[in-house]
Formats: structure tokens, sequence, C-alpha cells
């Protein structure tokens, strides 16, 4: 019995870019985005992963691009970014988007979920 009749065989266009071995590659978002970095690390690709911690909604993810511009660090060529979830904290205090809780009570919190057009507007980079 040939084993062909068990696989699909899938044509695979040509990706539109091309990520070569010194590009600087920025991975930001879920535990995927740490597990893929990791990988580019150990493949010895300049790879900056989560620089800030997991980050799992669009906005965090957008705060972690934006604080990365205002250092002086290498900018990254290339992006890849992973979400988890559009639910967001948003801090009663000050009514702003919370990457990180830091362990602080709940009840400093409130939890939202953030709209598909409110996902799509937090990754529309500049």
């Amino acid at each position: 019995m040939s084993t062909e009749l068990f696989r699909t065989l899938v044509a695979v266009p040509e990706p539109p870019f091309r990520i070569h071995p010194a590009e600087p590659i920025l991975c930001v978002g879920s535990c995927f985005a740490d597990e893929i970095g990791r990988r580019l690390h150990d493949d010895h690709f300049p790879a900056i992963v989560n620089p800030f911690g997991v980050m799992y909604n669009p906005a965090s993810i957008l705060h972690t691009i934006e604080r990365l511009k205002s250092t002086e660090g290498p900018t990254p060529a290339l992006a890849l970014l992973t979400l988890g979830t559009n639910h967001v904290y948003i801090e009663r205090a000050t009514g702003e988007i919370v990457d990180n809780c830091q362990k602080r009570p709940q009840q400093l919190f409130e939890e939202r979920c953030l709209s598909v057009d409110e996902c799509a507007d937090y990754l529309q980079f500049p």
C-alpha cells in the first residue's frame, strides 16, 4: 500500500516578503510570540521578544510598539504579532487600558471586550 494515499499535496505560493538572517524581528503578543521568538533566537536571528512581557490584546500590543519606538534600541524591520483575546482591563482611576495589572486588587479595574472595529483600529500602525 502506498503512503501517497494518506497525504494531500498543497501548493504554497511564494510569500510577498523574505526574512533575512540579520534582519531584526519583533515578536509581540501571546505565548505563541514567545515560542516563535525563542526559536528565532535559537536560530541566531536578532529577535526582540515581548520586551515588556506577554501581551494578549491589540491595545497592549500597540502600547508595546509605541514604547519601543520611544527607545533608542534597534528598529525591527519585521513584526510578528499574535493576539490572544479582545478583553482589556481599564484602570478605574485613570480610564486607561493597562497592559498588566501587576497583581493589584481586581476592584481597581474594569474588564471590557473590544469590538472587532476597535481591535482593527489598534492594529493600524502609523
